[in-house]
């Protein structure tokens, strides 16, 4: 990007300085428009000078460049994920069952709110673990990329084995939204919202595939 702070290109910030660099050329507040006023810029020229003009299927045969959109994604992450949900499922059972359900009875909350409590209650649990290992990898991992998000980049290599600490966050993530799916539809109130929650949670499942498939990972977890 040629997005600039202060003067100075993002690119020329070195990611890994600890002489007061970053306190004077933050990457965390570039000019918005004209970062995105490059970005169309630069997308323009490349669907304009790049792609030839007897179509995209040429450029993919005639270029070694189509591997940067390679998905790389098994069965075996599938069989995870979906074992994940499994067990997200009846871990939500059993919490129910055994305190969930419980505890609007001892704090006397009506009946209203505690019909909601259970569901919201798993949720919180869910998404707060969730936070906090992300969080913890961006500020306290070995490349702390929350304080020097261009390592994100440097690091990144198509189809490079992704970290067991981001690989299971990932799995995590994504099964839990296949069991928001079927919780959704069989497990909580059917609410007007339904067809956007069902579709809210069907497009963060692409993301995240998407994200973890061309291995944008670092990325995705910078955004706890």
């Amino acid at each position: 990007s040629k997005c600039r702070l202060h003067g100075q290109s993002i690119m020329n910030v070195d990611p890994i300085n600890t002489t007061g660099t970053y306190t004077l050329y933050s990457p965390v507040f570039p000019n918005p428009f004209i970062c995105a006023r490059e970005m169309v810029g630069q997308f323009s020229y490349e669907v304009l000078n790049r792609l030839p003009s007897n179509g995209i299927g040429a450029w993919l045969r005639e270029n070694w460049e189509w591997h940067y959109t390679s998905f790389y994604f098994e069965m075996t992450q599938v069989y995870q994920i979906l074992g994940i949900a499994v067990f997200l499922t009846l871990l939500r059972f059993f919490l129910n069952f055994a305190l969930l359900k419980r505890i609007p009875k001892w704090f006397n909350i009506i009946e209203h709110d505690a019909q909601k409590f259970p569901e919201s209650s798993f949720k919180t649990l869910i998404h707060g673990v969730t936070w906090f290992w992300a969080m913890y990898l961006c500020v306290f991992g070995e490349d702390k990329f929350f304080f020097y998000p261009s390592i994100t980049w440097q690091k990144f290599i198509t189809g490079a084995p992704v970290p067991s600490e981001l690989y299971w966050l990932y799995m995590l993530q994504m099964g839990f939204y296949v069991h928001c799916v079927y919780a959704s539809a069989f497990l909580e109130t059917i609410r007007r919202d339904f067809t956007v929650l069902m579709l809210h949670h069907f497009l963060t499942l692409g993301l995240l595939s998407y994200s973890f498939g061309v291995r944008y990972h670092y990325l995705g977890t910078n955004k706890p």
